[in-house]
């Protein structure tokens, strides 16, 4: 009796002790289960993240190579809803672009280089001349002038895109957030209402304050800046634009089809299209990778008085019946410039420029003293790095020659 008992006993704390054993390995099962199901959760939203991430990216990319490029960039991404970030910069000819796309802590970074047939332009030339005559050369050049070529091609339906989108802004108040009548004077930010875009049927004047808003000003009339001081905006003007008394403008796009004139030590970085003139004199100076468009029949670009000029000029038309091009850029005595001149037409260097210049011909008096194909000023060789040639000429659309992602951040 007392064998059957214990015997009885021990099956029981067998059973007992194998329940036991079942039940941690299927709670062992489940753990395992709940926590891979977790990880694998994190890692696919981390998966998701990162994808999200390298599309930003990604997508500045094309923003850099399709627009204009700027130095640089940051913004919300409208498509993910993540931040992004632009850099670009010119090195030996290349655009050396990049960008980094950020969503939920998570960063992907990349690098590419940008380049097209332009580039050995870049790196051989200090001149490229349409016209099939050798210049007489006044001054001195440091480098090699290419004669009897064509142009690069010009991305002209960006500029006329540019100008069409301005001229809307013009013709229509309806587009504007608020419609004033009468000259309207800024002295401080308050004066001016807190709106996005404002549509001004008269004169606008900025005097001494610092305004960042509104983005976009319209005047059917003249905006004159007088030692004001203004970052981040675009104006739009029927009548003339001027920058002048100490003035300080960064990151500003200006439209006219009349003339934007900027003098008297004042300072501009940004974009101008004018379909009449743009002068740069009086000691102004236009930096950081500027774009100046003159583009018109008639049009000219003057840096003249002392000026400095950085970034990339164009000053396009088409020719006459007669078969001459009215368009000049000229760069008068005691101004200095350097990037890359561009021009259907004419180019007067008297001068200093360092960079390349593409041009239909010279402009100057020749030994003879008749005007002609004629360099008077000093052309020195080289590109500095810190001026991003515009995306607005190349020769075709630009190829990524190098690619690289250079960090992937947690």
């Amino acid at each position: 009796m007392n064998t059957v008992e214990g015997q009885s006993d021990l099956n029981k704390g067998f059973s007992l002790f194998l329940t036991l054993i079942i039940i941690v390995i299927v709670s062992s099962l489940i753990t395992t289960f709940l926590l891979s199901s977790k990880l694998e959760v994190w890692r696919l939203n981390k998966r998701t993240d990162w994808e999200q991430a390298f599309y930003i990216a990604s997508s500045g990319m094309s923003r850099i190579t399709q627009n204009s490029p700027s130095a640089e960039y940051k913004g919300t991404d409208s498509l993910f809803g993540g931040y992004l970030i632009t850099e670009a910069k010119l090195e030996k000819g290349f655009f050396s672009i990049k960008t980094t796309g950020e969503i939920e802590k998570t960063r992907v970074t990349m690098l590419s280089e940008f380049g097209s047939q332009f580039d050995s332009s870049i790196s051989k030339n200090n001149a490229i001349l349409e016209i099939d005559k050798q210049p007489e050369i006044y001054g001195w050049i440091d480098g090699e002038v290419k004669i009897g070529s064509s142009l690069p091609d010009l991305n002209s339906s960006a500029i006329k895109d540019k100008i069409s989108t301005f001229q809307a802004y013009l013709q229509s108040p309806y587009q504007a957030d608020t419609e004033l009548f009468s000259p309207q004077i800024f002295y401080e930010p308050g004066d001016i209402p807190n709106k996005e875009v404002i549509y001004v049927n008269d004169a606008v004047f900025f005097r001494d304050g610092t305004f960042e808003y509104p983005k976009t000003i319209i005047s059917t009339s003249d905006i004159i800046i007088e030692n004001g001081m203004l970052k981040d905006l675009t104006l739009v003007a029927y009548g003339e634009v001027r920058i002048q008394y100490d003035s300080k403008l960064k990151n500003v796009s200006v439209f006219s089809p009349n003339s934007v004139i900027l003098s008297g030590y004042s300072y501009f970085s940004g974009g101008i299209i004018s379909q009449k003139e743009i002068r740069v004199a009086e000691y102004a100076t236009v930096a950081e990778s500027s774009v100046l468009i003159a583009e018109g029949g008639t049009n000219q670009i003057r840096f003249t008085e002392s000026s400095s000029f950085s970034g990339t000029a164009i000053s396009t038309a088409e020719k006459t019946i007669a078969g001459a091009y009215q368009n000049i850029i000229t760069i008068e005595d005691n101004a200095e410039c350097r990037g890359l001149i561009y021009s259907s037409g004419r180019v007067s260097i008297k001068g200093t420029f360092q960079g390349l210049v593409c041009a239909h011909s010279f402009y100057g008096r020749s030994s003879n003293g008749y005007y002609g194909n004629v360099i008077e000023g000093d052309v020195k060789s080289g590109i500095p790095k810190s001026t991003v040639i515009s995306a607005y000429i190349k020769t075709n659309r630009l190829k990524r020659k190098t690619w690289k992602l250079i960090e992937n951040g947690n």
